[in-house]
């Protein structure tokens, strides 16, 4: 694996107390980097102004750091960022509650900009669940960060089977 790639996992199985779900979601989010070819972007996920949560600028301004600790000043702000951040990156066809909450349900389409290989892709999408989760420790993660890991668990497994089915096609001998 390439440095981003050990880095990036290290960092997300240390989210704490994040349970079997955190398990699935960052095992589905290795298996698409990998079907991928492990391959990189220069490019950042779109940050769509200031909604991107501004700990993810910060983690990058500190060279990814695996080390060194992202300050999280509002848990509250991070929470309402997250979300706003995912839901604007979110295909036109995935459908929203009554809420305004992105709902699982049926894949209608193409993935656009979440189809972003390498050090910059669902990573960044992903470490600010872990912040978010160091922010409440305690036995039982809340219901809004369990909503947001199976929101991006269940996108990670549609990519996947969208990179296989595209791999697939792209090997398959002429008839």
């Amino acid at each position: 694996w390439p440095k981003w790639m050990r880095d990036g996992t290290k960092l997300l199985q240390g989210c704490p107390e994040g349970g079997s779900e955190w398990k699935v979601t960052v095992a589905a989010w290795t298996a698409l980097e990998e079907t991928y070819g492990l391959k990189s972007s220069s490019a950042n996920l779109p940050s769509l102004g200031k909604v991107r949560p501004e700990e993810v600028h910060q983690w990058l301004k500190n060279s990814r750091s695996t080390t060194k600790k992202v300050i999280v000043k509002s848990q509250e702000k991070l929470v309402k960022d997250w979300w706003n951040w995912w839901s604007a990156l979110a295909p036109a066809w995935r459908e929203k509650d009554g809420t305004g909450m992105l709902k699982i349900g049926e894949e209608n389409g193409e993935w656009g900009d979440l189809i972003h290989p390498g050090a910059n892709s669902l990573l960044m999408v992903l470490l600010p669940l872990v912040w978010w989760r160091e922010g409440y420790p305690g036995n039982a993660a809340s219901e809004n960060w369990l909503a947001a890991v199976r929101d991006v668990s269940w996108v990670l497994e549609g990519l996947l089977s969208a990179a296989k089915a595209k791999y697939v096609r792209s090997c398959s001998p002429m008839l």
